[in-house]
């Protein structure tokens, strides 16, 4: 047996024992629950505050503070933000909040990166006629040649599909392009 996975099980077996690994666990789902009954609550709130008309920002603000939110509250969390923001958000896995990169604000970009996400549009949408959402963070300048001149890098696993998480990530990692 591996020396790493003897010391490994030794450690389980002498927490376990003590009984303090359930303990580890019961706090670690403990801290998930407050976290999903905190987000629920606040999406809750700005549900009812957005249909009696009343000011959302505090609300927003501390939505935005969320540091993690379960994957079935996300869209909720979006669509309660997206009520107050001009500009789009989604919540991204590896940075948080992002704003979403508008149609007008793509001609800023080179053709070579309008081409990708034109395919990626295309592919979302054959993907049970996915909506794209490019958060900024997808698209990157990174001087890759040494030359002083920053390069574009569009990074697919940042993107969202509407209709599929994983669309251009799988077991390998995600796919990014110069």
């Amino acid at each position: 047996m591996n020396k790493q996975i003897f010391y490994f099980v030794i450690s389980l077996t002498i927490l376990t024992s003590l009984g303090l690994f359930p303990a580890m666990l019961r706090a670690e789902n403990s801290n998930e629950m407050t976290a999903r009954s905190t987000t629920e609550k606040l999406i809750e709130q700005c549900h009812r505050v957005r249909l009696s008309g009343g000011d959302l920002t505090e609300i927003v603000e501390k939505v935005w503070q969320l540091s993690e939110i379960s994957y079935g509250l996300r869209y909720a969390a979006e669509n309660c933000l997206n009520h107050y923001f001009e500009n789009e958000v989604i919540y991204t896995w590896d940075q948080g909040w992002q704003f979403v990169i508008r149609d007008d604000q793509l001609q800023a970009y080179p053709r070579s990166v309008i081409k990708l996400i034109d395919e990626a549009r295309r592919t979302c949408s054959e993907s049970d006629e996915g909506i794209l959402k490019i958060p900024a963070s997808a698209i990157q300048k990174i001087d890759l040649t040494g030359n002083g001149i920053n390069d574009q890098i569009f990074s697919y696993g940042k993107l969202h599909c509407t209709s599929e998480s994983t669309l251009w990530c799988g077991s390998g990692g995600c796919t990014d392009r110069q």
